[in-house]
């Protein structure tokens, strides 16, 4: 087994790291590359490019006579150069041809966390001003770690005392180069805006900067400054190692929101475990300088969380997967175009075509998005919901969307309505998408054809994964070994069709980047444009056919719609039924759909392939949802009380909530469960239970502390909003205003070097203050706790915290339903009954 952990190309070297047949290997090679060029004519050639056009290989002895031929080239008339100029990935492709088998076993994982001085003030990272007072590395559970003061390491913790803070670097850097501890991939959370920077910064102050490239295995470090939020970040990559920020796994990878990334706020939601507390002694420092056997815990037990987060989550497991089967480095999964760029290129080579040179392409306007219709807004009984099955790749595979297929976009096109409507006429011999642009359907066209592949892939992949646990399951538990290698069966089948769902889902949006080789606007309006009368068109299918079996005139029973998914009113067939009970219904719903509803689908879906003369029929959707109580506030706002979800059959409810304040990450944290809970009895129960619990939320909110109740925001504009002489300008936005009136705070108490400034870019709390107050303004923001030093605690406005935070969300919910949030008095209770 023979495979890579990290290529990258300098000068006119490849440098690859690896394993082969169970051992480690690194190689520099001198590489010569390969381009394309017009065919002279005089050899038979086997390459082509898109458009049919012959070309000869161009073989160089180094890669800077291949550069230097390019650059001479590249402003001669009517001679193209065709090929993938990232080197590295032409040496990968060649190098790993073809399925690529590795052992994730044998790559070496290795976490880090840091702690520094803070009895001054927080550490500006390029000046590494502070003391590193520890570090912790971990592998494969076993940690190892190095400070300065007498410590006793719990099990699994080998500690290394060291003398001083020259020591500490040093014996880092043994361990760091150490076959052990040599890392393929470094994790850690923030480790690439903090820890990494910092130690290459730190390590170049102390001992020099030869020692701190000792950090890359090849001695090559890389600087970059990356603008993330609104603010310039310095970081490193050590040559030879993939840097997987544990922080930017969880931002990419988890698809949804959180009201703070810090690590405590995640290990809590994902572990139900937090960061060591240590609020006794007030301040980090003081916990080195009081505790140091705490202290040490502390950095150790960082370490362990993101051991625990990866292996529920498994997100550097899937980055893995998907860097081989796009032969791509493991940090190149971080990006969209990067990696379609090196599939596409791989897949066309495969086939013999090249590809032509990037070429910036004119700026257009924004893009049309997918289609999103007023919903019924209230309640509704027995809602159904439908979902289309991966549309975007199932759409560029319908319409054979392709560089090469596009023949022309007809002028003065139809607009979607019509086309909805089925008023349009649609001639010739082409597939037309629906902003007019039509593709060729004498053959399949590359894209749609590796879309085709890759969705094939995922399903035969799941197939397999499916297969082995039913193995693991049937093979006794004392064949241990056989157990092990079905579980890294399953393990490497799990991650390779997620790797292809990730890829599939990312296409779109490499082709709606104006950075993308691939990249055309007609093709990335066709794509969301055709979206549009899928979805519409059901819609128009959908209320036919119910109106019809339920000899109904022009009734709309979509009550919503959302891109790929409509969400149908099924109440006047639940009075059909001949039962009371909810769970019979939902089964004649149920088998309603699948003997109905889903031929009706089907059957549409033929019609509208035919209706635009499409390459293949692809558009396939299912039920997904069978809820006897929806609610829609407004678009993309929607509570589902879920019976049946995708088949499986609760015997309790299942509350499914788009766009309300309970899974919004900017609701105070205190407030979102208990919303979930005020829905739950909104759902299933009656207004006074409702308003009991409003009224006994409010008790428990009223003792809540600070950072429970305040409300979530990231940071941006500050010193857009900062004045000298003011504090802040007119119009400053409320949690900015807050954040600057903190900071101002902060520098008057000389209290700075204990707690930092907020900055752009950074999460913060903010809450409302009684007037008057020491303060002098209506509202705080904080970056983590309100410290006890600014003594505004005793200020903070609860009752408005609570009527924005809690009560108006609920109150938006029940007024559309008609309920109130407390028991109103009536004239015969005022005055008694008569």
């Amino acid at each position: 087994m023979f495979f890579y952990t990290n290529v990258f190309s300098r000068g006119d070297k490849i440098y690859l790291r690896g394993y082969k047949d169970g051992r480690r290997i690194a190689d520099v090679i001198n590489y010569k590359p390969y381009m394309f060029v017009p065919s002279d004519g005089k050899t038979n050639t086997k390459y082509k490019t898109l458009a049919g056009k012959p070309v000869d290989r161009m073989d160089f002895e180094s890669i800077s006579d291949a550069r230097d031929f390019i650059k001479r080239y590249e402003e001669v008339a009517n001679y193209d150069i065709y090929g993938l100029t990232n080197f590295q990935y032409v040496f990968m492709y060649d190098k790993f041809h073809g399925d690529m088998k590795y052992d994730t076993s044998q790559i070496n994982i290795i976490g880090i966390d840091i702690e520094t001085d803070s009895s001054d003030g927080f550490p500006d990272i390029e000046k590494a001003d502070k003391e590193v007072t520890a570090i912790t590395l971990s592998r494969k559970g076993e940690k190892v770690l190095l400070g300065m003061k007498d410590y006793t390491p719990a099990d699994g913790v080998h500690y290394i005392k060291c003398k001083d803070e020259w020591h500490l670097l040093s014996n880092f850097l043994k361990i760091w180069q150490s076959g052990r501890y040599l890392p393929d991939i470094v994790t850690g959370w923030n480790i690439e805006f903090f820890d990494i920077p910092y130690l290459v910064n730190r390590i170049t102050n102390v001992l020099g900067s030869q020692e701190a490239k000792k950090l890359s295995p090849w001695g090559i470090l890389e600087e970059r400054k990356i603008e993330v939020r609104g603010r310039e970040n310095q970081t490193y990559t050590p040559a030879g190692v993939n840097v997987l920020d544990y922080l930017n796994l969880y931002r990419k990878f988890k698809f949804e929101m959180q009201e703070s990334y810090r690590l405590d706020n995640i290990a809590e939601k994902e572990l139900g475990s937090k960061k060591l507390d240590y609020s006794e002694y007030g301040s980090l420092n003081e916990l080195y300088v009081q505790n140091p056997q705490k202290f040490y815990d502390y950095n150790v037990h960082d370490v362990t969380l993101i051991d625990m987060l990866e292996e529920k989550l498994k997100f550097i497991e899937q980055v893995i997967a998907f860097a081989y089967d796009a032969k791509v480095n493991y940090s190149d999964t971080m990006t969209t175009v990067r990696p379609w760029d090196v599939i596409i290129h791989n897949y066309l080579l495969d086939r013999n075509i090249v590809i032509h040179q990037f070429k910036k392409t004119a700026n257009y306007d924004n893009l049309v998005g997918g289609y999103v219709k007023e919903p019924k807004i209230g309640m509704s009984k027995w809602v159904v919901s439908f979902d289309l099955n991966s549309l975007y790749p199932h759409l560029i595979m319908q319409y054979n969307i392709s560089p090469e297929m596009i023949v022309e976009k007809e002028p003065f096109f139809p607009v979607v309505e019509s086309l909805v409507q089925g008023y349009a006429v649609i001639e010739g011999p082409h597939a037309v998408a629906a902003n007019g642009v039509k593709f060729r359907k004498d053959k399949q066209g590359f894209l749609p054809a590796l879309m085709e592949k890759m969705y094939n892939d995922r399903v035969e992949y799941k197939k397999k994964m499916l297969e082995a646990k039913q193995l693991l399951e049937d093979t006794p538990k004392e064949k241990t070994e056989e157990r092990r290698l079905i579980g890294n069966d399953i393990s490497r089948y799990h991650n390779l069709q997620l790797a292809k769902k990730i890829q599939l889902n990312s296409a779109y949006g490499a082709l709606g980047n104006e950075y993308f080789r691939w990249f055309s606007f007609d093709m990335a309006e066709a794509i969301t444009m055709s979206g549009q009368l899928s979805i519409r068109w059901i819609e128009r299918k959908m209320n036919e056919y119910l109106n019809r079996t339920l000899k109904t005139d022009k009734v709309d029973y979509v009550i919503a719609s959302d891109t790929d998914s409509i969400y149908v009113n099924m109440e006047p067939l639940s009075l059909l039924v001949e039962s009371d009970d909810t769970i019979e219904i939902v089964k004649a719903i149920d088998a309603f759909c699948e003997q109905k509803i889903q031929k009706v689908i089907n059957k549409s879906y033929e019609e509208l392939a035919d209706y635009m003369n499409a390459y293949q029929q692809k558009m396939f959707m299912k039920r997904e949802t069978i809820a006897d109580k929806g609610i829609w506030r407004g678009k993309k706002m929607y509570i589902l009380n879920a019976w049946n979800i995708e088949g499986v059959q609760y015997n309790e409810p299942q509350l499914k909530i788009q766009g309300i304040e309970a899974v919004r990450s900017s609701t105070p944290k205190a407030c979102r469960s208990s919303i979930k809970e005020a829905i739950k009895l909104i759902m299933n129960g009656d207004e006074a239970m409702v308003q009991k619990y409003i009224a006994d939320f409010k008790e428990r909110f009223m003792q809540l502390p600070f950072e429970d109740v305040a409300f979530p925001r990231g940071m941006k504009g500050l010193n857009k909003y900062k004045d000298r002489s003011t504090i802040y300008i007119k119009g400053t936005p409320i949690h900015v205003k807050g954040a600057l009136l903190y900071n101002d705070l902060l520098n008057r108490k000389g209290l700075t070097r204990k707690y930092p400034l907020i900055g752009d870019g950074d999460k913060i709390k903010f809450a409302y203050l009684k007037t008057p107050n020491i303060l002098g303004d209506t509202v705080i923001s904080v970056a983590e706790d309100l410290p006890k030093e600014l003594d505004l605690h005793r200020y903070v406005d609860y009752n408005m915290q609570f009527e924005k935070a809690f009560l108006e969300p609920i109150k938006s919910i029940l007024e559309i339903i008609g309920w109130d949030t407390e028991q109103r008095s009536s004239l015969e209770s005022f005055f008694g009954e008569v």
